[in-house]
């Protein structure tokens, strides 16, 4: 449980200050806009593991998810 936690301390401190740095608002914008959807997945999942109730988060995670669908269906189409 400690490493866990240490990891993902580490991880959504790394996320902070590449987002600051980037001049990006939150961790895991960067990877939404540059469209790495299951990595700006994974940074949004660190906050909301340490921070739960986070909404700004939360609504990062919910825009995240209606567009990587909108994604995956319009592939979908484009196969059959």
């Amino acid at each position: 449980m400690n490493r866990s936690y240490a990891l993902c301390t580490l991880l959504l401190f790394a996320a902070f200050a590449r987002a600051f740095a980037d001049g990006e608002r939150y961790p895991g914008d960067l990877e939404f806009s540059r469209l790495d959807y299951p990595r700006a997945e994974a940074v949004y999942d660190s906050v909301l593991q340490l921070q739960p109730g986070n909404a700004e988060m939360l609504w990062r995670m919910s825009r995240l998810y209606v567009v990587w669908g909108d994604i995956v269906r319009k592939e979908e189409k484009e196969k059959k």
